[in-house]
C-alpha cells in the first residue's frame, strides 16, 4: 500500500492518459504499479500538484486581501462610534418591539397548533 501514489483517480487518469501513449482505466489502477511507468506516473502527479497550487494561490491572495479590508473597515466603523451614544444607537423602536413580540406569540401559537395536529394524526 505504501508503494502506491495517492491522488483522486479520475484526475490522475486524465493527466496520465495525456502524458502516456497508452490509455488506462480505473480498473487498471491497482495493478498499474510497474517500475517502467514510474516516470509517467510521477509526471502526472506533479501536473496535478502544479494545477492545485496554481488554483490555490489566487484564492489565498484574495482571502488575505479580504481579511485585511475587513479589519480596516471594522476599525473605521468603530472609530465612527467614538463620539456617538452607543446605547441610543442600539435601542429598539417601540413599533419594532411590538411587532417582534406579536410575531413571537404568533409563532408560539402556530407551533402549539402544529404539535396538537401531529398528536391528533
Amino acid at each position: 500500500m505504501e508503494n502506491m501514489i495517492y491522488t483522486q483517480d479520475p484526475i490522475y487518469l486524465k493527466f496520465l492518459n495525456e502524458i502516456s501513449d497508452e490509455k488506462f482505466s480505473e480498473d487498471e489502477l491497482p495493478v498499474f504499479d510497474i517500475k517502467s511507468k514510474y516516470s509517467e506516473m510521477l509526471e502526472a502527479y506533479y501536473e496535478i500538484v502544479v494545477q492545485r497550487m496554481s488554483d490555490q494561490l489566487p484564492m489565498m491572495i484574495s482571502f488575505f486581501m479580504l481579511k485585511e479590508t475587513a479589519q480596516l473597515l471594522s476599525i473605521d466603523m468603530l472609530s465612527l462610534l467614538d463620539g456617538a451614544n452607543v446605547s441610543e444607537l442600539l435601542f429598539e423602536d417601540s413599533d419594532v418591539g411590538t411587532r417582534r413580540r406579536d410575531l413571537q406569540s404568533r409563532l408560539d401559537r402556530l407551533t402549539a397548533a402544529q404539535e396538537a395536529l401531529s398528536d391528533f394524526i
